[in-house]
């Protein structure tokens, strides 16, 4: 008899969780996109504290919805990241600014960043390159890339932090 008692809280207990669940949504995190295919990275520097800044644009506006757009960071592999932090909502009139400001990862040697509109729409794009032996504002060199290169051919993903990175800087570049 015990088996049987068991046996129906558990499954009352599933029943429960079954029905009454609501379905699974992303609530605040959600992207919003737009269909945006036009602007560009109009200038780029670093900073002697190795944070890199980016200014750019998009040739879109957004009146009606919570659309966005960020950067992304391409890594030598896997796929792009882009960190909630970094969406940004369209302007209400065009062009859009698009800037953003972020450290680089002390370890980091190679990486590419691209103004994404969506998760496989790259408008512009930049590699970044350590200079061995220079710190501070020469320490990398930006060179334009364009969006359709290997390199950054891939996907984005969306999260609050980079998982290759260390724990002391996990949004860092």
């Amino acid at each position: 008899m015990k088996w049987l008692a068991r046996a129906v809280m558990v499954l009352t207990t599933v029943l429960a969780m079954v029905f009454t669940a609501g379905p699974v949504t992303a609530g605040e995190t959600e992207w919003t996109r737009i269909r945006c295919l036009s602007g560009g990275i109009h200038a780029t520097s670093v900073t002697d504290a190795e944070f890199l800044v980016l200014k750019g644009h998009l040739d879109c506006v957004n009146r009606r919805s919570r659309a966005s757009f960020a950067y992304a960071r391409y890594g030598d592999r896997g796929i792009g990241v882009v960190f909630w932090f970094h969406l940004q909502p369209y302007s209400k009139l065009a062009p859009t600014e698009a800037t953003v400001e972020n450290q680089i990862a002390a370890a980091t040697r190679r990486f590419a960043v691209c103004l994404v509109t969506d998760y496989s729409v790259r408008v512009a794009c930049v590699m970044v390159t350590r200079n061995p032996g220079q710190q501070g504002e020469k320490a990398f060199t930006v060179a334009s890339l364009p969006p359709t290169a290997p390199y950054v051919n891939r996907k984005v993903m969306v999260t609050e932090y980079a998982v290759e990175h260390t724990p002391a800087c996990g949004h860092c570049w």
